[in-house]
């Protein structure tokens, strides 16, 4: 078989500081970078953890022709403050060949949305006189 090398896919975070709990989005770009008739059907898009467990999963069934590119919306929310190491699996079908799977890793930083914080203001200090 070939060296397939038919995509171009990116993957952008949308939100700069998503917070624990807070939905955020991922959008996903798939182009088809070959040259040809052949098309391509964008059959799945997951977003998974580390461990495998999937996040959120889209069935797009959008087709690809030469040149075309497609772009994934995903929302999802993560309950805990971190760093997490996401990958997106992208399930391609071919008109003319089998299914195969890509895969592109993101890493995620998620803030918590209330930083811990003490605020004391005191004003009887020793030294400080009240005006």
């Amino acid at each position: 078989g070939s060296q397939l090398n038919t995509n171009s896919r990116t993957t952008t975070l949308n939100e700069t500081q998503p917070e624990a709990g807070s939905n955020f989005t991922l959008t996903t770009h798939v182009e088809n970078v070959e040259d040809g008739d052949g098309d391509v059907l964008v059959e799945s898009v997951e977003i998974r953890r580390a461990d495998g467990d999937v996040l959120a999963a889209e069935s797009p069934n959008e087709r690809l022709w030469s040149g075309n590119s497609f772009e994934n919306h995903q929302s999802l929310a993560l309950d805990e403050a971190g760093d997490y190491d996401l990958s997106v699996h992208v399930e391609l079908g071919r008109t003319d060949g089998d299914d195969y799977v890509v895969r592109q890793p993101v890493g995620i930083t998620v803030y918590d949305p209330h930083p811990a914080m003490t605020v004391e203001t005191e004003s009887t200090l020793p030294g400080i006189e009240r005006q």
